[in-house]
């Protein structure tokens, strides 16, 4: 595969170079395949040697190149810039069905008014351009070169209590600079977030479900979307939004990170979603038995499924945060 062949040493710029003269190399055997005669954005076996190469497709003046995911607002690809092959972008594109959906569109080109509105942050994925070209709607961001917090869990399983204080003050202070700015994140969940290679910063990208905190106070129409894993109660009961909501779904992140798994665990949605709201649930000191009691007490805290329970605003929380750091280790916090 095209990521793998680029851990092996090749240079970027060879494929770009190829890209640019009309022809696609096997990662492989080098075998080039002329690109008009191939599918984008799709698996081409070579005809040399059998291997099955990513076909790219010119965007604006980048190069996709591979896969990186996807959902149903639109599958990601990463790309590179072809005047400077050291850039790497991610693209979002519409997929085919969403195409002529005026309101899919829409979100999607806000991703990077967003970003552009809110301007730099560590914490937040930066923006870059949006536009369309041959009927294809997309969304251009920064790449951010690091690892997705879901699958850092899946190779360690979880994480230590100063690992996840950390990102969780990382997260919670790219939430409020959104907020700040007049946005509400609302998609809180390890699938959003990169961990840096060298810092290990937490970076929340994907602005999908992003809105105005008016819009986030006047909920309409398709309010439960989200991961049911991680979304708060007040959505599912198409209430006002505010701060607290994404303290709880942060508090539920930091839950996963700590455990290596999620909080509610039935596999079908609706299930899922009523578990966040049901009258009794399992108290969080049930499901932390062993964890030191202030983390055990923060995470139940944020996780109250009456808003008026949590902590009401970022600095609250970060406050609250910062206090069960400085209580469970001490001088290391310094």
């Amino acid at each position: 595969m095209f990521r793998r062949f680029f851990k092996k040493g090749k240079k970027v710029s060879y494929f770009i170079r190829n890209y640019e003269e009309g022809y696609v190399p096997c990662t492989s055997c080098r075998e080039k395949h002329a690109l008009a005669s191939l599918t984008p954005l799709r698996l081409e076996k070579c005809s040399r040697c059998g291997n099955h190469n990513f076909v790219p497709l010119l965007i604006d003046r980048y190069w996709i190149t591979n896969p990186l995911g996807g959902g149903g607002m639109g599958s990601v690809y990463k790309g590179y810039d072809r005047e400077d092959p050291s850039i790497a972008v991610a693209v979002k594109l519409l997929p085919g069905d969403k195409e002529q959906e005026e309101q899919a569109v829409n979100a999607l080109h806000r991703e990077v008014d967003i970003a552009h509105a809110v301007g730099d942050h560590p914490s937040l994925a930066g923006g870059i351009k949006q536009g369309k070209v041959n009927d294809q709607n997309y969304a251009i961001m920064e790449f951010v070169h690091g690892e997705r917090l879901d699958h850092v869990i899946e190779k360690k399983n979880r994480l230590s209590i100063d690992e996840v204080l950390r990102i969780g003050l990382d997260l919670l202070d790219a939430d409020w600079y959104l907020y700040k700015h007049g946005y509400l994140y609302r998609d809180l969940k390890p699938q959003n977030i990169i961990l840096t290679e060298q810092e290990k910063k937490a970076v929340l990208f994907d602005y999908g479900l992003c809105v105005l905190i008016e819009e986030a106070h006047n909920q309409e129409g398709d309010v439960c979307a989200g991961s049911p894993h991680f979304l708060p109660p007040e959505r599912l009961q198409g209430r006002r939004e505010d701060a607290y909501s994404e303290i709880y779904s942060l508090g539920m992140v930091m839950y996963y990170m700590l455990t290596g798994s999620t909080f509610f665990s039935a596999d079908e949605a609706q299930k899922l979603a009523n578990k966040h709201i049901a009258p009794l649930r399992i108290p969080m000191k049930g499901k932390l038995k062993g964890y030191p009691s202030e983390i055990v007490e923060l995470l139940s805290k944020m996780t109250q499924k009456e808003e008026a329970n949590r902590p009401q605003s970022f600095e609250e929380a970060q406050e609250a945060i910062q206090q069960a750091k400085e209580q469970l280790l001490g001088d290391q916090t310094s």
